[in-house]
Parts: structure tokens; C-alpha cells; sequence
């Protein structure tokens, strides 16, 4: 189950405002890392920022502004680079320049990953055909 583990925080931030972040523990080299941030009350937008980063190196952020009521995909393009190492997740709603929330948690990078590739000689058969 570790590879299905998610970090989870459904959190009440200032002034009443109220949102979850779920992400995934683990980045895998050269994928795109997934962070869904849902708004569930609050009267206006909040602006989202979620970061990477670790001591040496600062991967690429990305930003959304997102609705009370709505839930949102934030996507980190994970480098080719990367190698077994703790990278920080930050994630931070503001409105306006008041902050709204912000989390953060670790995230571990990890090269390994399962791949499954079935190979078949003939793509599909009917039901009269037999295998060669």
C-alpha cells in the first residue's frame, strides 16, 4: 500500500475558509505530479500556489484560482533528474495579499516504478478465430 498512500488534510484556514489538499507521497522521475486542491466554502476565489522544492534544487510551481465549491488539479512536472531524495510540497491560497491557507508536507522522489507491457501477435480476435 505504500505506493497508494496520500497525503490528506482537510483543514479550516483563516476566517472560515475551509479546503483540502490530497497528494500523492511519492514523485517518480520525468512524470507529471498530480496535487488536487478543493475550495468547499469561503465567498470569493482563492489564489493557489503549489511548489516543489528541496535544499538544492527548486522544481517548477504552478498556480490556479479556484472557486468556493470547486476542486482543482494542480499539475508539477517532475524532472528527468531526479533521484532518490525528499522534495517539500508547498501548497498556499491567498485572497488578495491575506493568506487563506498554507500546507506543507514531504514527498519522497523515487526512480522505481512498475511497468506492464502486454504484447500480442494478433490485436484482436472474433469469436470463430483460433490462436496460432
Amino acid at each position: 500500500m505504500g505506493d497508494n498512500k496520500r497525503n490528506e488534510g482537510r483543514k479550516e484556514g483563516v476566517a472560515g475558509w475551509t479546503y483540502i489538499v490530497v497528494a500523492p507521497r511519492l514523485a517518480r522521475p520525468s512524470t507529471v505530479y498530480r496535487v488536487v486542491v478543493g475550495i468547499l466554502s469561503g465567498s470569493s476565489p482563492v489564489d493557489v500556489v503549489a511548489q516543489m522544492s528541496s535544499s538544492a534544487t527548486s522544481l517548477s510551481s504552478t498556480r490556479a484560482s479556484i472557486e468556493p465549491g470547486q476542486v482543482q488539479e494542480l499539475l508539477i512536472q517532475i524532472p528527468h533528474t531526479s533521484s532518490n531524495d525528499h522534495y517539500t510540497l508547498q501548497v498556499e491560497g491567498k485572497r488578495g495579499h491575506s493568506l487563506v491557507f498554507r500546507n506543507s508536507t514531504l514527498v519522497q522522489a523515487t526512480p522505481t516504478f512498475l511497468t506492464i507491457l502486454i504484447h500480442l501477435a494478433r490485436p484482436a480476435f472474433t469469436g470463430n478465430q483460433e490462436g496460432e
